[in-house]
């Protein structure tokens, strides 16, 4: 079994990712997991997860480790469930200089700010994001690209056009 330190950021999004990397059964002892089933916090417990499936959740101390197990120490930390966005634009640029961005970028930009705004939505914690429309048909193809792991992110629902009124937003 190795000992394994978690970077002091805590245990979320990226540095998981970076976890989840490596191969064999991953072990989180003495976490703090939050059941949203039943909204309460179960102190000192044990996950185990393979491969990307969570194999055990119990007690601390209930599950026996093997010498090649990695092991993380969590003490103080805390897991939640995978959060989901329901409405998104990850093709989006929210700033305030957005309209001078738009007219500034070509359209290649756009997957580029999808990829973007993805993993910063799976470091925040949203496992599941719907994006409910963009410029560019790019929904697709970044969701292919996470399926087959050639980028981290979210699981990704998409409706790639958007259904909007003719005109714009403030069309009357």
């Amino acid at each position: 079994m190795t000992q394994s330190t978690l970077h002091a950021q805590g245990f979320y999004g990226l540095n998981f990712i970076e976890i989840m990397e490596t191969t064999g059964k991953k072990i989180f002892e003495n976490v703090t997991y939050f059941d949203s089933i039943n909204g309460k916090l179960i102190e000192n417990q044990v996950i185990v997860v393979e491969g990307n499936n969570f194999s055990h959740i119990g007690d601390s101390g209930s599950y026996e480790h093997v010498h090649d197990d990695e092991y993380f120490d969590l003490s103080g930390k805390y897991v939640i469930p995978g959060l989901i966005d329901c409405h998104v634009h990850l093709g989006l640029q929210m700033d305030i200089i957005y309209e001078r961005q738009v007219l500034r970028n070509n359209s290649g930009m756009y997957y580029y700010f999808a990829l973007n705004n993805a993993q910063k939505h799976l470091a925040a914690g949203f496992t599941t994001v719907r994006d409910c429309g963009a410029r560019e048909n790019w929904g697709s193809s970044l969701k292919i690209s996470f399926q087959q792991k050639m980028f981290w992110g979210p699981r990704l629902l998409i409706a790639n056009r958007p259904i909007s009124q003719w005109g714009n937003q403030e069309a009357r």
